[in-house]
């Protein structure tokens, strides 16, 4: 049996991972534009300069979610063949037919943690886990094969990508 606690920084980093992903296009349109000579060294400096930004917002939180899990219980424990929750219920792997990723919002937009939600072929049974830990995540999605994996609540960010690509383009067109 794997135990598992509650990732409380997993909304944060998700939501600052998906803000940086959103904008990376934005900035290299707009670079060059703005230098067309420094084109090519714009996107080799940007593009990893985003990501080793990601990286360090992503070693940040789990660094706090270290320090905070010391403090707090297990949550989800993880059988062979069920998956409990403290305080919700449990549910047997086999019966598994639908994942939904919920992946929150930051509290500026609604405040609401990442979540997910498993559902059974009829939905007559369902179990959701707040906050979870990606390690549970990735050991679920592993162990429920006949499930399907959805998102929710990601056009947001599909529409933060275009709004700033086509911020960047009318930026460049004025200047």
């Amino acid at each position: 049996m794997k135990k598992y606690k509650s990732n409380h920084m997993f909304t944060v980093m998700f939501q600052i991972c998906n803000e940086f992903l959103a904008v990376i296009p934005g900035i290299i349109i707009a670079w060059v534009w703005f230098r067309p000579d420094e084109a090519k060294q714009a996107v080799y400096i940007m593009f990893p300069s985003c990501i080793l930004l990601i990286l360090f917002f992503v070693i940040l939180g789990n660094v706090i979610h270290f320090l905070i899990s010391l403090f707090t219980k297990y949550k989800v424990y993880l059988d062979k063949d069920a998956i409990t929750v403290t305080g919700t219920g449990s549910m047997k792997l086999d019966d598994i037919r639908f994942i939904i990723f919920d992946q929150g919002q930051l509290p500026t937009f609604g405040s609401r943690d990442c979540s997910i939600q498993l559902f059974n072929a009829d939905d007559s049974e369902s179990l959701e886990i707040q906050n979870p830990s990606f390690l549970m995540i990735r050991s679920l999605c592993k162990r429920c094969k006949k499930a399907k994996f959805k998102f929710k609540n990601y056009k947001f960010y599909i529409i933060i990508c275009g709004c700033s690509t086509v911020f960047s383009i009318v930026l460049c067109s004025l200047a």
